[in-house]
């Protein structure tokens, strides 16, 4: 409530003598704005009320009230509605307004419920026109409204605000000036509770000489000679009562604050200056031996507190690093010289006295990484091996498995990157992980729509490094959630929801990079299902009611699942994405991606009925265990869903992702995923016409002509992909619907960009299984386009089939090994690589244009790559049956003692 500068000293009335009535003036325009509502909430400050339009209230006026109303039997608890009126001249007035407080279907007067005006209030029971309260003021800003505070009843409403001028009566606005002397004293006593008193004589000289002039009053002064000498005194007192605030906490900072004024705190010279300069200025204004301006003085002084405080912290890291550097034994040591001028580097710091908390900062890193650089590279014994098993990417977020060998670690982790393509512990690592069927290593604060590569690493006892393999990933974009709250709660129950909804949107944006949602989140009393849970709609309008077991993220992050598409009327129930029809197992590679990284699990699926999920979909309170991995979780799986088959309320599509992992220097060759288009015997090619034809040929001949051969470039920012071919760099570009639509382009345009859909499934011919799924590569929209592979060789764009039958729209994306591969799983001799196949043991090892592959055939192997002379270059783990690709310059190589051309 805003400060007073009234008494009020009349009580509720219900009516007034024949002479009140007859002085009243009506001042309602004058001084209340929108009495009645109906411009709803303008002019209106309003917490747990709503407006309503309906004719229950008999009492309202014109078409609006306002009401707060819960279940029968529930209690409505705590709501207002208020304003506050400005300069409204001295004297009596009288507040009146149609208001009621009732248990529906009970006769019983119910409490908790006011109509007010600054401190005198009129409880509202039962339903009653002109509740009232009758104030005197002395011309201040007072609140007037409507308030509950724990009210019994279950429906409050009220409206048609009225407010009159009774009249002026000195005696009791002489009454009403002794309150504000008192006031004032008191502020004066305050003060002077402290030697010195907490108050600047200037501030104190002014309080006096108004506290003074106001007593002088007596019954003769006019009503004008009153308010004159009471706002006089109220506004000395308000400075006096800020000054001696202020007062207080500049005494209160300086004690914060003596503790690095001392010689023992170290810091550099220029900010232990500044801190007992302003520190000293303090001292002499609470001395009362300076008038200077208290609030600059705790300005000034703060911002030297805060500086010291970062200064020395800075300096007690970098002299940390530096003892612990020059303790170490170098003599003799590889590393010696650049140790010790790093040492050298850092003192110069630490010496420097205008050195920044930043500089010194840096210096520690620097410190650190030389002294890492040092341990590492005298380090001893064994390794302790790191593999890295899996990456999956939120947008400021990378999640990552990795599998290390026996042995006690210094650390492990996982170090990333976003120039260096092998990144070691010198660039980025992090050891932060959550448990979650194992360990789950996570990179934060990572850049949205951006490339990072990632591995695993660990540092033995003894300073030896081991990294897994690289995996190159994009971030996603960041999502664009945005939320609304309605505020319909008391102030516990709008913390609550509004904290869980700003937990969530985080979620949605920063892990799921979830695009084109906005939450309207609201409270209601025996939302959602039994005696109150919560729920929302498609679109994202969301009620969660009074059980605060769903008041916390996991209900909102599982009712905007809802919002977002997982409700029976979407795609959750269509069966080309569920293996029981509406139900059972989904069918999506991007959300098995998630799952199976999440489960730890190859065989893992993500399951539910025709409106939920399991597991992650924290579906009810019993389900939320206020876990940041199981909520990053379910944000992962729900932006799994919108990229598999799930279209969002705000969207035409569903969401493109980085579902092809592409090299922007490799060649790829095209192959339709149907047999009687070419699966075994054509490739996609640019023809004479500029026109996409599959035209059948054998490798050699796809290898020697590169108008079969495509380069494939991701955009980040729009997870859309590009096809540029080789031969006449021409870009691949949607002209149309039907035969020979997709052509080639000169210059690449908003048609030339492509989303690619992963099968759910490999795809097999014969005996051969392809390393890499297929893609529908399609034009996104409202009437989405795919390539299509037509008879006799032509294509053309068809609306898009997403069902698993449509394998004329499924492309294979397939590198010159993979095609190598193929060709000699079918019988060709693939003699343009000009490489031979060896079998070395469990291995084969295969060479190709800027790549070697390395497949283990029966289990899995450690491969160590070499130059003819010797200089070991990679060394990798191969899992059981999988293939790695290596890409290294032209050369020849040994690889698991065979010779390898690389062209």
């Amino acid at each position: 409530m805003k400060r007073l500068f009234l008494f009020i000293a009349t009580c509720v009335v219900l009516g007034f003598s024949h002479y009140a009535l007859s002085q009243e003036q009506d001042v309602t325009t004058k001084y209340l704005k929108n009495a009645s509502f109906e411009n709803k909430f303008t002019g209106w400050i309003q917490s747990g009320m709503q407006t309503q339009s309906n004719n229950s209230f008999t009492e309202k006026a014109g078409s609006i009230y306002v009401e707060r109303w819960v279940d029968k039997g529930s209690k409505a608890g705590n709501a207002e509605v208020y304003q506050t009126l400005s300069k409204l001249p001295a004297g009596q007035y009288r507040l009146q307004a149609a208001a009621q407080n009732i248990q529906q279907d009970n006769n019983t007067k119910q409490t908790g419920a006011f109509i007010f005006a600054g401190t005198v209030k009129t409880q509202v029971n039962v339903p009653m026109k002109d509740y009232s309260v009758e104030f005197t003021t002395l011309g201040e800003s007072i609140d007037v409204g409507f308030k509950a505070t724990n009210a019994t009843g279950n429906w409050l409403c009220v409206d048609n605000f009225k407010l009159y001028y009774v009249g002026a009566d000195v005696a009791q606005m002489l009454e009403a000036l002794q309150t504000l002397i008192k006031a004032a004293e008191n502020t004066l006593s305050t003060a002077n509770r402290y030697t010195p008193p907490l108050m600047q004589q200037s501030f104190m000289d002014a309080l006096t000489a108004a506290i003074d002039a106001a007593k002088t009053l007596d019954e003769s002064a006019t009503a004008e000679q009153i308010e004159n000498v009471a706002v006089t005194l109220d506004a000395a007192n308000v400075a006096a009562q800020a000054n001696n605030k202020s007062m207080s906490a500049l005494k209160a900072l300086c004690t914060k604050a003596a503790a690095y004024t001392r010689e023992t705190k170290m810091m550099a010279e220029v900010y232990k200056q500044a801190v007992v300069s302003a520190y000293d200025a303090a001292q002499a204004i609470l001395a009362l031996e300076s008038e200077a301006d208290v609030n600059k003085a705790i300005e000034t002084l703060q911002q030297a507190y805060d500086n010291a405080v970062l200064s020395n912290t800075a300096y007690v890291e970098l002299n940390k690093s530096i003892t612990s550097a020059s303790n170490l034994p170098t003599e003799g040591k590889q590393g010696a010289d650049a140790l010790q001028e790093a040492i050298d580097a850092a003192i110069a710091v630490l010496k420097k006295a205008d050195a920044t908390p930043e500089e010194m900062a840096a210096a520690t890193k620097a410190m650190d990484t030389a002294l890492l650089i040092f341990r590492v590279e005298n380090g001893s014994g064994s390794k302790i091996s790191a593999r890295t098993d899996a990456i999956v990417q939120g947008a400021t977020e990378l999640f990552g498995r990795a599998t290390f060998g026996s042995g006690t670690t210094k650390e492990k982790g996982l170090v990333w990157s976003e120039d260096n393509s092998e990144p070691t512990i010198y660039d980025n690592r992090s050891t932060e992980s959550f448990s979650n069927n194992g360990t789950i290593y996570s990179i934060k604060n990572l850049k949205p729509s951006t490339l990072y590569y990632v591995r695993a690493y660990t540092i033995s006892n003894n300073w030896v490094v081991s990294y897994g393999d690289v995996v190159r990933i994009y971030t996603r974009p960041m999502g664009n959630v945005t939320f609304d709250y309605g505020y319909e709660g008391d102030e516990a129950t709008n913390a609550r929801i509004y904290a869980a909804c700003e937990e969530a949107v985080w979620m949605w944006n920063n892990i799921g990079g979830i695009q084109h949602f906005h939450l309207s989140a609201h409270y209601r009393y025996g939302a959602g299902a039994g005696s109150g849970t919560a729920e929302c709609s498609y679109g994202g309008y969301m009620s969660v009611s009074q059980n605060t077991g769903c008041q916390k993220t996991g209900t909102i992050l599982h009712e905007g699942a809802h919002g977002l598409g997982m409700v029976p009327y979407t795609d959750w129930v269509n069966s080309t994405y569920r293996k029981d029809g509406d139900r059972g197992d989904w069918l999506g590679p991007r959300v098995d991606r998630v799952i199976q990284f999440l489960d730890n699990s190859a065989t893992a699926k993500l399951h539910g009925d025709n409106q939920h999920m399991w597991p992650y979909g924290i579906n009810g309170a019993g389900e939320d265990n206020g876990s940041p991995i199981l909520y990053r979780a379910n944000a992962l799986l729900v932006e799994g869903l919108s990229e598999d088959g799930i279209v969002h309320s705000g969207q035409a599509f569903l969401t493109p992702g980085y579902s092809f992992t592409q090299d922007d220097e490799a060649k790829y060759y095209i192959k339709n995923s149907d047999e009687k288009r070419g699966l075994k015997t054509a490739y996609l090619v640019e023809n004479t016409k500029n026109q996409l034809s599959w035209e059948e040929m054998t490798s050699d001949e796809a290898f020697q002509n590169d108008s079969c051969a495509w380069k494939i470039t991701f955009n980040p920012k729009t997870c859309l992909y590009q096809f540029q071919n080789v031969g006449t760099g021409r870009w691949m570009t949607l002209s149309g619907s039907g035969s020979n639509s997709v052509r080639t382009s000169i210059n690449a345009s908003t048609n030339s960009r492509f989303q690619l859909l992963s099968a759910r499934s490999e795809t097999k011919f014969e005996k051969f299984t392809f390393n890499t799924r297929a893609y529908w590569i399609v034009i996104p929209g409202n009437s989405a386009l795919a390539l299509t592979a037509n008879a006799n060789g032509a294509t053309g764009a068809a609306n898009f089939d997403h069902t698993d039958g449509s394998t004329t729209q499924r492309w294979l994306l397939l590198t010159a090994d993979e095609v190598a591969r193929f060709g000699n799983s079918i019988g060709e001799t693939v003699g343009v690589r000009n490489v031979e196949l060896a079998q070395q043991g469990s291995l084969r090892v295969l060479g190709g244009q800027g790549v070697i592959s390395i497949t283990a055939v029966g289990h899995g192997a450690d491969v160590s790559v070499y130059s003819l002379d010797g200089r070991l270059l990679r060394k990798m783990y191969v899992q059981q049956d999988a293939n790695a690709v290596v890409r290294m310059p032209r050369g020849i190589y040994m690889v698991s003692n065979e010779k390898v051309m690389v062209r």
